[in-house]
């Protein structure tokens, strides 16, 4: 069918205008609406009759159409107006906008009769670049906080970022060390091995592991392990390569040692039953020393949360300090928790208190996480329940915690319904359900192994460290 008698018939012209995505209406010199199409109607929740004829203030509200009126008003002096906004719509809430105003000017009067208004509703994608980038933001900053040194290169090998441990060891720039720069830090005698098992890797695309010297800003030569992997996009083609470089020198250097002062089997052995009981005392050790400054960091967070600091973006690294602090915190405590019961050592207190407040806590400390994902979360009682009952409230809480984080962890939208019973007389059972992503009947023997999800991808796009459930069914 030619064109023209495609547009000249009204019935084909209104599907395909209501077939485009875009927000497309015109508005009349007097600002009313004389014609939209479905996805304009769609995006208001609104019958097209109930827009139609109305102002643009009575469909957009007050506050939004204050925001865009200038540009309505440009526009009507016959000049075509483009705008990217943040606009606080009536109905939809406030949503990042592109939207183009283009005069409809009478051929015969050359007044302007109204406006075509063309409208991209760019909250999702706005929102996304914003996570892209306080993820790689947060990223950068864990990656500068790690004791190893770390590094990022293209699908080629050349090299295009460093953390801050790189340059604080090798005492060179990034200028320096951009490409294969990196290679004038190896030692001659290993740097044409290195790089050819290197090249190798980025040729198969496997994990690339090695150990050798790099010499560091005074000039001394420390060996590292060094392991890097490939970052593929969704077909499988690799982006770039993520690495890291561990010093390793001083346990070459007490291999070495023990290699040397080896002696009779008797010896071997004995020092092999040190080395264990000294990897356990070094474990209890190193814990306790991140849990000590740990507590210090969430200590002065509160304080200075407590300031009257005017600074909002101030405000917001500190809460960034706090929430990742207490992040890891709680790992700390998990893995404690997992040792202790791994050695029967988790005492259990026995108190009187209210479980139907702790479950209410439980949820109110829940509930803007729940929010922010548009989910509901309700207390079904499903018997009476014992004013108070003798049981040890905060292992208790730790439990409902884990179930129910993970059911808010792993759901979008939805709701989380918590059933509490009696039944039978003496025993309490809770039942929680949700509306998440499920876990496929191959995957649920891994439920309850330590550290363990059901896969990486999940990991990528969920976090956590799999010793929630663990701890609970110990617990």
């Amino acid at each position: 069918m030619p064109i023209r008698q495609f547009i000249k018939d009204p019935r084909q012209l209104q599907m395909l205008l209501d077939a485009i995505p875009s927000l497309i209406s015109y508005v009349g010199s007097d600002y009313r609406y004389r014609y939209c199409n479905k996805t304009y109607s769609d995006w208001f929740g609104l019958p097209k009759e109930e827009i139609i004829g109305k102002t643009a203030e009575e469909v957009l509200g007050p506050a939004a159409f204050r925001i865009v009126q200038r540009y309505y008003e440009e526009a009507m002096k016959g000049n075509r107006v483009s705008f990217e906004a943040l606009i606080p719509f009536a109905r939809g809430g406030t949503r990042a906008v592109v939207a183009e105003y283009i005069p409809d000017i009478d051929g015969t009067s050359q007044t302007v009769a109204g406006l075509v208004i063309l409208a991209t509703d760019m909250t999702k994608r706005k929102r996304a670049e914003e996570a892209v980038r306080e993820s790689e933001q947060s990223l950068r900053t864990l990656a500068n906080s790690i004791p190893q040194m770390a590094w990022m290169a293209d699908d080629s090998g050349r090299a295009l970022w460093y953390n801050q441990r790189w340059y604080e060891f090798t005492g060179t720039t990034f200028e320096e060390m951009q490409g294969w720069g990196w290679t004038t830090i190896h030692h001659p005698d290993h740097r044409n091995r290195v790089i050819e098992r290197f090249v190798h890797h980025l040729q198969t695309g496997e994990s690339w592991e090695d150990v050798f010297p790099l010499r560091s800003a005074t000039g001394e030569w420390k060996w590292f392990l060094s392991r890097a992997k490939p970052v593929r996009d969704q077909r499988g083609k690799i982006l770039r390569w993520f690495g890291t470089n561990t010093d390793v020198t001083e346990q070459r250097e007490a291999s070495e040692k023990l290699k040397k002062t080896q002696g009779e089997l008797h010896m071997a052995v004995a020092e092999a039953q040190k080395a264990n009981q000294a990897k356990t005392m070094f474990l209890a050790n190193i814990s306790h020393e991140i849990r000590t400054p740990m507590n210090a960091i969430l200590g002065f967070s509160d304080l200075l949360l407590d300031t009257n600091l005017t600074d909002e973006k101030s405000l917001s690294y500190l809460r960034r300090i706090q929430s990742n602090g207490q992040q890891l915190l709680r790992l700390i405590n998990d893995v404690l928790d997992l040792a202790r019961l791994e050695e029967g050592d988790t005492p259990i207190e026995r108190t009187k208190f209210s479980v139907i407040e702790l479950l209410q806590d439980l949820f109110e400390s829940l509930r803007i996480q729940a929010r922010s994902k548009e989910m509901g979360m309700e207390i079904l009682f499903q018997t009476e329940i014992p004013a108070l009952i003798c049981s040890d409230p905060h292992r208790l809480r730790q439990i409902l915690n884990n179930v129910i984080g993970n059911a808010l962890k792993f759901s979008d939208g939805g709701h989380i319904i918590v059933r509490l019973g009696s039944d039978p007389p003496g025993f309490l059972n809770f039942d929680v359900e949700d509306t998440g992503i499920g876990i496929s009947i191959e995957d649920q023997g891994k439920l309850f192994q330590p550290f363990s999800q059901a896969d990486g991808s999940i990991v990528r796009r969920f976090g956590g460290t799999g010793l929630g459930l663990v701890l609970s069914r110990r617990l």
